[in-house]
């Protein structure tokens, strides 16, 4: 990414990579977690929050000939063991 003009095509996927790597990480430490069976850390979420994040991640994944519309009427807030990325 250092070599890359930021403002480039390039650099935005090259940001995407990064980001749905930093995702598997954390992915992976809470099956880790949920395996081992520790205590959850249960906080209010906004759904909404993560529904976007999943859908930037999978837009990373698609071919470019598949388009996703969200329509997120709601900020619902439950309780949940969240993601580390939105702790």
């Amino acid at each position: 990414m250092m070599g890359v003009d930021a403002e480039s095509a390039v650099n935005r996927s090259l940001q995407q990579v990064l980001k749905a790597g930093n995702r598997a990480r954390e992915l992976v430490k809470q099956i880790l977690t949920f395996s081992r069976q520790t205590e959850h850390e249960f906080k209010p979420v906004q759904l909404d929050l993560i529904v976007k994040e999943a859908v930037n991640l999978m837009r990373a994944s698609l071919p470019s000939t598949i388009s996703i519309r969200m329509r997120l009427h709601s900020q619902s807030i439950t309780l949940a063991d969240p993601p580390r990325s939105t702790r």
